[in-house]
């Protein structure tokens, strides 16, 4: 008997099979889109990309799902819950108070053709207290602002420090029309983020820096963001008051710093208003005005967080006697250790005027040996 050969299957015609994979293709492309609408990368990245959202929102009132465009997620406003006690000298208060509300003013249309600088450039040299003061004035002025610092305004992404600029302009725009309350953008130390130095090429985000902060000053309230870019006013933002602080803005690029786009102001707090940012710093710990004179009188030339570093100084002692009596192993159990009851707190510390002095002198000799050593010079010869 002849072997039997091999059982034949039934196979469907090419089209069918066609046809179905075709079914399959289909499905498997609904599902995937419907993934992504619940929360897919693309979505979560950038609606605008081509990925829409019609599961929960329909097609009547658009596809365009608020999450992706970071609408209602980049909520960056600063709180100042940490600023109570402070004082913030009324000259520095009135510069930032005048900004802020003469651009509140020019977009209500009271301003007429008049047209302020958007950004306020708050220089000076460092240490006097720019940025913590710029706070305290939005905080006494009932001011929720968006923080920036220089270390955002690059990034691996060419073009993403930008359009994080136009990003987080455009939420306080919404913040102030949404909820009423007034807002801004502060960009800190912002020569050091995109300031050109000696033998420094640059980079292409420095540039685009550049580039967004010039154009949202000419039109502040036509801000593009993401792929949609905006040329006509049929749908303007609030105008959003920008201040920058730095130590030298020279190193900006020149057409930024023009009048015109930004008002350039230096700060440079006298003895007596000095003075009184010490004494409210220091006030509950029992030193009087007439003490805070004293120190200013022996540290002439010597900035407001020196000041503040004298303080933290003081504790020095107090941390080496609890270090002395935990001990060096002790250290982790009576920190960080999971037994909270064998942790322990560092005592009451008694701040004086004379131990003050003695830190100064101590801070200032360390100066000098930085500014006279120069080892540096050696190393490099």
């Amino acid at each position: 008997m002849a072997p039997r050969g091999p059982a034949r299957t039934s196979r469907a015609p090419v089209g069918a099979r066609v046809a179905r994979q075709g079914r399959v293709s289909r499905g498997r492309t609904r599902r995937a889109a419907r993934e992504d609408a619940l929360g897919g990368q693309d979505f979560i990245y950038s609606q605008r990309s081509g990925v829409e959202e019609e599961l929960f929102k329909g097609s009547v009132l658009g596809v365009d799902a608020d999450v992706a465009t970071g609408e209602h997620r980049e909520r960056e406003f600063r709180t100042f819950a940490a600023l109570d006690g402070f004082h913030v000298p009324e000259r520095f208060a009135e510069r930032v108070a005048t900004h802020v509300v003469k651009n509140l003013l020019k977009d209500k249309g009271a301003l007429g053709a008049t047209s302020p600088a958007l950004i306020l450039g708050i220089w000076g040299h460092k240490g006097c207290g720019k940025t913590m003061n710029v706070e305290l004035a939005c905080k006494k002025m009932g001011l929720q602002p968006i923080v920036t610092s220089a270390g955002e305004l690059e990034d691996s992404t060419a073009g993403e420090p930008g359009a994080m600029l136009r990003r987080r302009y455009l939420t306080a725009a919404r913040a102030m029309r949404e909820t009423g309350k007034l807002s801004c953008l502060i960009i800190n130390d912002i020569d050091a983020g995109i300031g050109k130095f000696k033998d420094d090429l640059g980079t292409v985000n420095n540039q685009i820096t550049h580039g967004t902060l010039m154009n949202i000053c000419d039109n502040p309230t036509i801000v593009s963001e993401g792929l949609v870019w905006r040329t006509d006013s049929k749908s303007t933002n609030a105008r959003v008051p920008i201040i920058v602080t730095g130590n030298d803005f020279s190193r900006l690029y020149a057409p930024l710093t023009r009048d015109g786009r930004m008002d350039l102001w230096m700060w440079e707090p006298t003895s007596q208003e000095l003075v009184e940012m010490i004494h409210a710093m220091m006030k509950d710990d029992g030193l009087t005005t007439a003490c805070c004179e004293t120190l200013v009188a022996t540290f002439p030339n010597q900035p407001l967080d020196f000041f503040g570093a004298l303080r933290a100084r003081v504790y020095d002692d107090a941390v080496s006697d609890f270090v002395f009596n935990v001990g060096l192993d002790g250290l982790n159990d009576s920190l960080v250790g999971l037994d909270e009851r064998r942790r322990l707190k560092l005592g009451d510390v008694t701040i004086t005027l004379e131990r003050l002095l003695a830190c100064g002198r101590n801070v200032v000799g360390e100066q000098e040996n930085v500014n006279n050593i120069q080892l540096a010079r050696e190393y490099m010869r």
